[in-house]
Formats: C-alpha cells, sequence, structure tokens
C-alpha cells in the first residue's frame, strides 16, 4: 500500500508540473491580463525588428507562445505591420519583467521601415489566413533570407513570383507547395535553381506643408522617368504640415537611384532623390506642455492650431471651435512632429476678422521650458475713491497692452481707502513686466500699477 502512494503522488506532481508550465498563446494571456506586453521597433524591416517588454502579472510562473504569423501593427500609418516568422516560447518567473526580441518580415513594402523606438499596438493579431500559413512554414523550415521577404511580399501585394528565388535550394523547394498553393500559381512557376538573391530596400520620407484639402499618392520613378511603384493612392491630404513614410524594393544594382514625387493628378508638389542611403527627415517632437491666457469681448468662432512665424497653420487641433466672451486658459499639450530649427506658436485664431486672439510660443528646449514655465505673481493695489464705483474689473495687461489675467469682475468697491489684494499667474518668463489695472463699467482705467520687474 506504501508503494501505491508513492505513486499516486509522483502521478500527480507530473500532472500538475505539467499544467504549470503549458505554453498559453501570448494572445490569450494578454487578453486575460496575466500579462502586460508592451511593442517597440528595434529598427529595421526583416530581421529581430521588434522589442517585447513582458511582465507576468502572476504569482506563479507562466509559459507564453508567440505564434508565427502574428501581426505588429504599427501605430503610424506610415510604417509598416510586421508579421512573426518564428515561433518562441517565453518561459516567464513569477511577476517577472522581461524584454525579448522577435523576428519579424514586412507586410508591406510601400510604407516605410519602423524605426528603433517605433510604436506597435499590443492588441496582437493573427495575420490574414495566406500570411499566417507562410509565417507557419517559414518557421518550420526555419527560413530568413531577404528570399523569405520576397515571399511574404508576394501573397501580400498579390504579386508574382518573379523575385522568389535564392540560393538555399533546398529550404525553397520546401516552402513552393505551400507558397504555389497560397498564390494559386504551379509550382514549376517558382525558379528553385542556386541563385543569389539581392533585395535592396530604400526607406525614407518626403515632406509638404499643404494650404488645403488635396487627393495625394506617393510615386516613385527610375532614372529613365519610368513609374516603378505607386501608393497612398486617393489619400487625403488636409491642411497642415505632413511627412510621409515610405518604403521602395528592388533588385537591381544596389547603388541606383530613383526620384519620389508626392503627387496630386498631375501635379508635382514635392520631390526627392532617394538611394540606399536616404531615411527619414528628422522631425521635432512637439509635446511640450504650455497654457494662454486671453480675454474675450464677445463671443467668436476660432481656428486653433500651431503656426510658424509666417502666420502658416503646421498643425490644427481645432476647428469652428466656439470661445464664449470673458477669460480663457488655454493648454497646449503637443501634435504632430514638425520640422526641426524653427519657432512655433500656438494661436487662436478669430474666423470672422482672421485676427489671431492669442499667440504663445512653444518651447523648443528644456531651458526655453523652464523660461516659460508658469510663474505665479501676488501684490495688493491700494486705491482711494471719493464715491463708491459698481460694476468694476481688475484685470492684468502685458506690454502688447493684452489682457493676459482677469483678477475679478463685475465687482463693487466702496468708498475711501480699499486694499484690492491680486493673484495672477503668467508664462512671459521672469523678467516679463505686466500691469494691473482697475477698470470702471465703461472700460477706463480708474488705476493702475506694476506688476513685474516693471522699468
Amino acid at each position: 500500500m506504501k508503494y501505491f502512494l508513492v505513486f499516486l503522488f509522483f502521478i500527480t506532481f507530473c500532472v500538475k508540473t505539467k499544467a504549470q508550465t503549458e505554453a498559453i498563446s501570448i494572445h490569450k494571456a494578454i487578453a486575460s491580463h496575466l500579462v502586460e506586453v508592451a511593442a517597440a521597433g528595434n529598427g529595421g524591416f526583416n530581421g529581430l525588428c521588434v522589442k517585447l517588454q513582458l511582465q507576468n502579472k502572476q504569482n506563479r510562473p507562466l509559459t507564453l507562445r508567440l505564434e508565427a504569423g502574428t501581426l505588429f501593427v504599427a501605430e503610424d500609418e506610415h510604417l509598416q505591420n510586421l508579421l512573426v516568422v518564428e515561433e518562441q516560447i517565453i518561459v516567464m518567473k513569477t511577476a517577472e519583467k522581461r524584454s525579448v526580441d522577435v523576428r519579424t518580415m514586412c507586410t508591406e513594402s510601400s510604407d516605410g521601415s519602423p524605426y528603433s523606438g517605433a510604436i506597435f499596438k499590443t492588441t496582437l493579431l493573427n495575420a490574414e489566413k495566406p500570411l499566417f500559413r507562410l509565417a507557419q512554414k517559414l518557421s518550420e523550415v526555419q527560413f530568413y533570407a531577404s528570399t523569405a521577404q520576397s515571399m511574404v511580399w508576394a501573397v501580400a501585394n498579390k504579386s508574382t513570383s518573379e523575385h522568389i528565388y535564392g540560393e538555399d535550394t533546398a529550404k525553397i523547394k520546401a516552402i513552393v507547395p505551400v507558397l504555389a498553393n497560397i498564390m494559386g500559381i504551379p509550382e514549376k512557376m517558382f525558379d528553385v535553381n542556386p541563385k543569389p538573391h539581392k533585395l535592396t530596400y530604400i526607406s525614407s520620407s518626403i515632406e509638404y506643408l499643404s494650404s488645403q484639402k488635396l487627393p495625394i499618392k506617393i510615386c516613385v520613378y527610375d532614372e529613365a522617368n519610368r513609374l516603378q511603384q505607386t501608393s497612398l493612392e486617393g489619400y487625403e491630404m488636409k491642411e497642415g504640415y505632413y511627412q510621409f513614410k515610405f518604403g521602395f524594393p528592388h533588385y537591381s544594382n544596389p547603388e541606383r537611384t530613383f526620384t519620389v514625387k508626392l503627387m496630386s493628378g498631375d501635379k508635382v508638389l514635392a520631390e526627392r532623390v532617394i538611394d540606399k542611403n536616404s531615411s527619414y527627415l528628422p522631425l521635432r517632437k512637439m509635446n511640450r506642455a504650455i497654457s494662454a491666457t486671453y480675454d474675450l469681448p464677445s463671443d467668436i468662432v476660432a481656428q486653433v492650431g500651431v503656426y510658424d512665424s509666417l502666420d502658416r497653420l503646421y498643425a490644427p487641433l481645432a476647428m469652428n471651435y466656439k470661445l464664449g466672451k470673458g477669460f480663457h486658459e488655454s493648454e497646449f499639450e503637443g501634435c504632430r512632429d514638425l520640422p526641426m530649427h524653427q519657432a512655433f506658436y500656438f494661436k487662436i485664431k478669430n474666423l470672422a476678422d482672421n485676427q489671431f486672439v492669442i499667440s504663445q510660443k512653444i518651447p523648443q528646449t528644456n531651458a526655453d521650458a523652464k523660461t516659460y514655465a508658469k510663474i505665479v505673481k501676488r501684490g495688493t493695489m491700494v486705491v482711494n475713491l471719493k464715491e463708491p464705483l459698481a460694476h468694476t474689473r481688475l484685470v492684468v495687461v502685458d506690454t502688447q497692452d493684452q489682457i493676459v489675467w482677469v483678477v475679478y469682475e463685475d465687482s463693487k468697491i466702496s468708498h475711501g481707502r480699499n486694499d484690492i489684494p491680486f493673484v495672477f499667474q503668467h508664462t512671459q518668463g521672469p523678467d516679463a513686466q505686466f500691469k494691473v489695472r482697475l477698470l470702471d463699467h465703461n472700460g477706463q482705467v480708474i488705476q493702475e500699477m506694476c506688476a513685474g520687474k516693471c522699468k
């Protein structure tokens, strides 16, 4: 009987251990809140291009399975989505945090290659069935050469087998039956003879400041002005500054140059020459928070946005925005990335007369941000009145005579001496000069005093 009990314990232990270590799909683990996942680019379109940051949220070990055929979707619509082509089993300790590099291939040849740090959505998807089947086969055969990338593009783009060839004949022959079935073409259409596969992928960008809505497309031409690729056809570009990231693969001389054109119909809006060394134009991250205060004498309908020093709209924030009469404090918290080494301003334009209600410079550096940080000022205005006044207003104005703060309005002041305390805040820097004004019901100045570093 003793031996039977020991044997039973051993069986129970084995079953429990297996249950603890059985791999669970990472999709299911995310949906069930067993694990937290963040995904970012390592840079590139083919290879170990995605880094997963994982945290086990359980008080027990966790074994995850990342299936080949999982699709990472880029947050930036102009960057490529990446297909997992190598299955991984990830074993995590209790509450462990760790990072894992994932082998992927691009599914959108005309989009830009994700750069290091590019964000991918963590609601992971299974790719469409044909790509899922191909990814599973690539993982099984462990084939990750540039030929395999051409296979993925052929399926994703529904194109021909023209560029599917390579030097590893055995692996190509193993994949061709699946690929032929997916593409609906005979196996004999594939070139399985050993042949070097030279894929050159150009990832670059083209920029444009638009003053109106336009349908656009991006076209790539060779040296003889022959069209090689068209993307984003029918995309509607609106007002503002745009950076379009794109990709262009070719199999000819790696040193060749091409011309990319941003077009609306037959009109060329912008163009640039590209080659294998091309990259994205670096832009400035517009994520510094600022605030602006202003007073409106009447209701307005406004356009809110980020403008340059020539009052050109680079980033619309709100159109036909209704603002009521009186004092306002508005905050700007970021927008699309914009060109480097240019001054930009948060502005509100009254659409009735196209005049700007407020213009607040956006800090470029940490030093600028400190200069434009909020500063609180306090003081007391002493007023002697021969008779009481009703409907008075206490305001703060800057050197441009613009009201930047309303301390109070529509208030009654008794005759004789009145000590009126005030508090206001501004973002015009420590050397800014202001005046505090007491106004009557007609807006006439009863008394004013200096606030800040006044001359």
